[in-house]
C-alpha cells in the first residue's frame, strides 16, 4: 500500500467484501471485482467526505441484472 501511497487507515476491506459479496450472490461473480473497481473511482472523485456505505450501496442497486 505503501508504493501506491494510499493510508492503510483509509482503506476499509471488511466494506469492500461486503460489497463484493453483495455483487458476487446478487449478480455473477466476475462482476465482484468491478463493483470494487467502481467503489474506489467513485471515492476518489468524492473525496474524503464520502460515505462508503451509501456508494456501496449505489453500486449494487445500480448494477444491470444478472
Amino acid at each position: 500500500r505503501q508504493a501506491l501511497e494510499v493510508d492503510p487507515a483509509t482503506v476499509d476491506v471488511d466494506a469492500i467484501l461486503d460489497l463484493t459479496s453483495q455483487v458476487a450472490h446478487r449478480y455473477a461473480r466476475p462482476m465482484a471485482p468491478v463493483a470494487a473497481y467502481i467503489l474506489g473511482v467513485a471515492l476518489g472523485k468524492a473525496g474524503a467526505g464520502a460515505d462508503r456505505a451509501t456508494l456501496a450501496g449505489e453500486i449494487v442497486d445500480s448494477l444491470p441484472a444478472n
